[in-house]
């Protein structure tokens, strides 16, 4: 196991290189991270949470080829949506779900689910200089007990599972009889 051990020179240092690091991520407020993907499984819903730059896909920002914003050629249109209020990205987000439902997908036993959009959670404006992280909820019925995939077009950029799909898994894991894996 490696070990650090900081001097006080060090725990200074240390600090000011995480303030630091803070300063510069407010200059870099057009980058866009990756998207987080959190899901739910029940014996016959798969729950999706999507924390993500709505913005973004709504302006066809092709975040596989760029992860800032300002560097797209949609540039202006990611802004004019950024600038809007949460009800209007709703809105707007609604009107195009028939459009982006094709490009997200849950797979079982090789076929696509249906998903259903539920919900679109936008928070306030803010700083128009960071970004607006909302969160986007769907679900889909599953037919079987068979396992699941999901997909998405690159275009939407990277995507992270979150930490707590692996507790799921782990505890699906356990329920079978499994204790160590």
């Amino acid at each position: 196991m490696t070990k650090f051990f900081l001097t006080k020179t060090g725990n200074v240092f240390f600090i000011f290189a995480i303030l630091l690091s803070l300063k510069v991520a407010a200059v870099k407020a057009h980058e866009i991270s990756p998207s987080i993907l959190d899901l739910s499984i029940s014996s016959n819903v798969v729950q999706l949470k999507l924390r993500l730059s709505v913005e973004a896909i709504l302006a066809d920002v092709n975040l596989s080829e760029t992860d800032n914003t300002n560097f797209s050629q949609n540039s202006f249109k990611y802004d004019e949506l950024r600038s809007l209020n949460p009800e209007e990205i709703k809105n707007y987000f609604s009107n195009r779900w028939s459009d982006l439902a094709p490009l997200i997908q849950v797979n079982q036993s090789g076929r696509a689910l249906e998903l259903n959009f539920s919900e679109l959670s936008v928070p306030e404006i803010g700083n128009l200089e960071l970004t607006r992280i909302s969160h986007l909820y769907i679900e889909a019925e599953l037919k079987t007990k068979d396992p699941i995939s999901f997909s998405w077009d690159p275009k939407f950029g990277p995507v992270v599972v979150g930490k707590w799909v692996f507790k799921t898994v782990l505890h699906n894991f356990c329920k079978m009889g499994i204790s160590q894996i």
